[in-house]
């Protein structure tokens, strides 16, 4: 296990985005948040991309996924082997092998914005200072406006809410996918609930690791689906 230095971390994922689409991430992330350390999990970016990424001190990690998105055999494909490796990991005596197996199998087959805390965790792990701070986010569509780390603490996590005056029952994708992942049952006990964007979260090691965690467990007990990772975290 590396030892990281003690910076603080934006962790992102990059997938499918041109440099015009990523460069408001970028610079306004340097802007910002001169000090932290910027993690992008990237897959299909342009050589070019990638090679000033690099030179500019990004630490670059591969998103890549083990069958294309979007064919419904491939689809069924990933049902099918996710379901296989959970199966194999509760069958193994090695509780560390398991937890591995779960990790990349669910990096590779899951839908990306459930993959991606996946790889996070597998790349917190390898963080063994314990005052390091995380936020995790989105590339895609986040401009940073001030600090974020100002408000995160090393022993606490924070968490960001859509907009305050829809509740879960009012918004209609979120609504969807709670249904989908727990039934009508859940949603109504939590119909009343502000709705929270699984794509900004922040915290401190432990905090984020137990939160990693949680996931996991839930992604292994719920249908494979997309919009899960929203219907996870609203539920935690």
């Amino acid at each position: 296990m590396s030892t990281r230095l003690n910076y603080d971390y934006i962790v992102a994922c990059a997938e499918d985005l041109s440099w015009t689409a990523l460069a408001p991430f970028f610079r306004s992330a340097k802007a910002h948040v001169p000090h932290a350390k910027l993690v992008l999990f990237i897959n299909r970016l342009d050589p070019e991309t990638r090679k000033f990424l690099r030179d500019e001190g990004v630490e670059l990690h591969s998103f890549g996924a083990l069958f294309s998105e979007g064919r419904h055999i491939a689809g069924i494909i990933r049902k099918v082997v996710w379901r296989m490796i959970i199966w194999i990991a509760r069958l193994v005596k090695y509780r560390e092998f398991g937890s591995r197996l779960l990790q990349r199998g669910g990096g590779l087959l899951l839908p990306r914005n459930q993959a991606r805390f996946f790889h996070h965790r597998s790349f917190l792990e390898d963080c063994t200072i314990p005052r390091v701070r995380f936020l995790f986010c989105d590339a895609r569509d986040l401009v940073f406006q001030s600090n974020p780390f100002n408000h995160i603490s090393p022993e606490g996590m924070l968490l960001s809410q859509e907009e305050a005056s829809v509740p879960l029952e009012d918004n209609h994708y979120n609504q969807k996918w709670y249904r989908e992942t727990y039934g009508d049952r859940a949603l109504e006990l939590r119909r009343k609930l502000p709705v929270i964007c699984s794509g900004t979260i922040g915290g401190g090691h432990i905090q984020m690791m137990e939160f990693l965690k949680h996931i996991e467990r839930e992604s292994i007990n719920r249908r494979r689906r997309f919009g899960a990772d929203q219907a996870i975290v609203n539920h935690l």
